[in-house]
């Protein structure tokens, strides 16, 4: 990924773009910091830095861009295309429990309704029935809230998942970095 500008997304690759960063650790080309420096904005990223930029509180960072070899590029995208398949394989068990769980639950429901025959009853026995059938429903609701629990600690998981992919990503670009840096020296 390139380094770009924050607010006018010019990437930092060519040689006399100077990138410039500020106090929050964002980056600006150089035009775009003293034209923000100048009406003394804060950085419009929306890092809830409101202190405005002065000229004195900008620092030259030099790039160095780093390549990779095709190998440690196949094992990201190996990375990324496992966590793919263990999000798609989550969803489909979390949708399959969540359809089993409400097709039981009108299933459930069309049977109270057929065992109690609410249509053939007097008024009061409808209403005795009816305050049965909501007991039920309650019940049912209950058992769909542990499956909705279920649901969301296997999303849980998932966001565990991606996070350490990410940090497996980092760990990748540290080393890459540390290696281009000694082949450097």
């Amino acid at each position: 990924m390139l380094a770009v500008c924050t607010m006018c997304f010019l990437a930092f690759a060519a040689s006399n773009v100077v990138a410039i960063r500020v106090p929050c650790s964002h980056c600006f080309c150089e035009i775009c910091f003293k034209f923000m420096a100048s009406c003394k904005f804060s950085c419009p990223t929306g890092c809830r830095n409101l202190v405005g930029l002065s000229s004195e509180d900008g620092l030259v960072v030099k790039m160095r861009f780093i390549t990779t070899t095709e190998k440690e590029d196949g094992k990201v995208v190996g990375q990324y295309v496992e966590a793919a398949q263990l999000e798609k394989w989550r969803t489909r068990v979390d949708v399959r429990i969540n359809v089993e769980t409400v097709k039981m639950m009108e299933q459930l429901v069309e049977n109270k309704v057929q065992d109690l025959g609410l249509q053939d009853l007097p008024f009061e026995d409808a209403i005795d029935s009816s305050l049965t059938l909501i007991s039920s429903l309650a019940a049912s609701e209950a058992s769909l809230n542990e499956a909705v629990e279920e649901s969301n600690k296997l999303y849980a998981e998932y966001q565990q998942a991606v996070e350490q992919l990410r940090q497996a990503r980092t760990t990748l670009y540290s080393q890459q970095i540390k290696r281009s840096a000694s082949i450097a020296l």
